[in-house]
């Protein structure tokens, strides 16, 4: 190749990466409305969507977009002057959310930052509970940990089996000092004598199913669309494989997919820790977790060392509550009006159809007008019967 062809393409690829930097970056793959609803404070009849932005890795997109990004239409009408507001500014709905923590016998290995996988855990989960207090976030959380009996148990910590009618009672107090006491028990399994620590073997199919089946009967009622959604997100968080789950010749793990999309209310987030090695006994089945979230248009997050434990738990918090807020005033204000609202963000769009429930308020003007106008009828009716009056009474003199 020559010194002038050599040019000629360089010159070509420098073109065309600068060609590619001024391509707008696609967003959005999903687009979510969870909630409509109007109000009335005084302004006008207001309508409120709630929207949530799904990227290509099933993850929010949180910050980025602005007005200009969303279009709006109202009963198919585009719609302009609406009011964004970003997550950070959207009081989120009520959640809940069930943390299962795979309390298995290698849960007592080191991590690639050479910290206890258990404690490292633990430790990354007490970060996540602080970040929902310190943001005032109407959240419960239940703490559920699991394993089934494994050949190396003889003495060894096994957690309780996880059963739809004891979930109930993790949720029954939410606190802070609740949770943080739950956890230091489990703390002390990794730091006692290692006879008592944990050495039990992964089961995630019945944890998981049982956790499932317990969102489905006491909190997927059906809800309407204007009263604020209850959130439910399971995170599961295992350094092992389930050997069922593994074999893709069982129905076990399409028995569980079927299971989380028959329930769409309920988002699983799977956080793999450990390592990815075949030649690891420990290894993490990153396939089964991966398909696990997908099914649930849930997050899949791996990592081999606790510090990014956090990163990935304050990115599963964003999934399940990160809204924007798309505020707008109806055009037809009728109480009990059937209506349709329809989002639209980088090419994909979804609608949602919703009934008015308030009364609108007239327009500052109007009332001024009609003010007016009931003062001078009040001051004529009651100066009418006094002059009526007089005059009877010159006629009578």
């Amino acid at each position: 190749m020559t010194d002038f062809s050599t040019l000629k393409l360089s010159r070509v690829a420098l073109l065309t990466i600068i060609g590619l930097s001024w391509i707008e970056p696609s967003y959005a793959k999903s687009v979510l409305i969870s909630r409509v609803y109007d109000q009335n404070l005084g302004r006008g009849l207001e309508v409120i969507a709630r929207i949530k932005v799904i990227d290509e890795n099933n993850e929010p997109v949180s910050q980025q977009l602005d007005e200009k990004d969303f279009t709006i239409k109202a009963d198919g009408k585009a719609v302009e002057g609406f009011t964004l507001r970003k997550p950070d500014a959207v009081t989120p709905d009520p959640s809940r959310i069930i943390i299962l923590l795979d309390m298995s016998g290698s849960m007592n290995d080191p991590d690639a930052n050479n910290q206890v996988r258990g404690m490292a855990a633990i430790k990354a989960i007490r970060s996540f509970i602080k970040s929902i207090e310190t943001k005032n976030l109407p959240t419960e959380i239940a703490i559920l940990p699991f394993a089934e009996n494994g050949s190396s148990c003889g003495g060894g910590y096994l957690p309780p089996p996880v059963e739809i009618n004891t979930i109930s009672q993790k949720f029954s107090v939410s606190n802070r000092k609740f949770l943080d006491t739950e956890l230091s028990e489990l703390e002390k399994k990794f730091i006692g004598d290692k006879s008592q620590r944990p050495c039990g073997a992964t089961n995630i199919r019945e944890p998981l199913k049982n956790a499932i089946q317990y969102f489905r009967s006491n909190y997927t009622r059906k809800q309407y669309v204007n009263q604020p959604q209850i959130r439910l997100g399971i995170i599961l968080l295992s350094d092992g494989y389930d050997p069922y789950l593994s074999n893709r010749n069982k129905p076990d793990l399409k028995n569980l997919e079927k299971l989380l999309r028959d329930n769409r209310a309920i988002t699983l987030h799977t956080l793999g820790y450990g390592s990815e090695n075949q030649n690891d006994t420990s290894k993490v089945d990153i396939t089964v977790l991966e398909r696990l979230a997908k099914a649930s248009r849930g997050v899949k997050k791996f990592s081999a060392n606790g510090a990014e434990i956090s990163e990935a738990l304050d990115k599963f918090l964003k999934a399940l509550l990160g809204e924007y807020e798309i505020i707008y005033k109806p055009t037809n204000t009728e109480r009990g009006s059937e209506q349709t609202v329809e989002v639209s963000v980088d090419g994909v769009s979804t609608q949602k159809q919703f009934r008015l429930n308030n009364n609108p308020t007239l327009p500052g003007h109007i009332r001024v007008q009609i003010l007016v106008m009931t003062t001078i009828a009040g001051g004529i009716l009651a100066y009418l019967p006094f002059l009526v009056w007089t005059r009877l009474l010159e006629k009578n003199a």
